[in-house]
């Protein structure tokens, strides 16, 4: 076979394999990019985190201005709410930008899953670090309101609710960690 003949037996096959990929049931979402990749899900899931991480830092501090916080407890709980949810948001912030700087055209198969291992090795570390600073806030308010009941049936529903929440967040995580490596 010569060379144009090898060339127009390329462009045949190119141009069926266009046909089969328009025949797809993805063909339309691929093409107008509404099909989302682990990577891209992944980064729009961080986006939301940090930026919910940032919001919260003065919705806490609204909420702790609340008269149930009055006397020593208003501003260790300003001052903690603001910390914990600053370092939340720079936290995903960084994950967010780990995860962006993944490119999939430009970078080897194996470069991308060890960085994406990296990711969700960083990941499991940050929430080494928030997990016990929730159960120590938690605790601190517990002990703080140990009088009344309703508070206390109120944090423990919410940190029930935030577990179970939390716990299919990861698992969304996860799932798209393990899509990619």
């Amino acid at each position: 076979m010569d060379d144009e003949k090898m060339k127009e037996a390329w462009r045949m096959n190119a141009c069926r394999s266009c046909d089969n990929l328009m025949k797809t049931a993805m063909s339309k979402d691929i093409i107008e990019f509404r099909h989302k990749t682990a990577l891209t899900r992944l980064s729009d899931r961080y986006r939301r985190f940090f930026t919910v991480g940032f919001i919260m830092v003065p919705a806490s501090v609204a909420w702790a201005m609340n008269p149930i916080f009055d006397g020593p407890l208003r501003m260790p709980v300003i001052f903690f709410l603001v910390f914990y949810f600053l370092l939340c948001g720079f936290m995903d912030l960084a994950l967010y930008r780990k995860i962006n700087a993944i490119d999939v055209l430009e970078m080897q198969t194996a470069e991308v899953i060890e960085r994406a291992k990296s990711c969700k090795r960083l990941h499991f570390r940050f929430i080494m670090i928030l997990l016990p600073l929730a159960v120590l806030f938690v605790t601190v308010l517990v002990t703080y309101f140990i009088d009344d009941r309703y508070i206390i049936i109120g944090i423990c529903t919410g940190g029930t609710i935030g577990l179970l929440i939390g716990s299919k967040f990861l698992k969304n995580f996860i799932d798209d960690y393990k899509n990619i490596s």
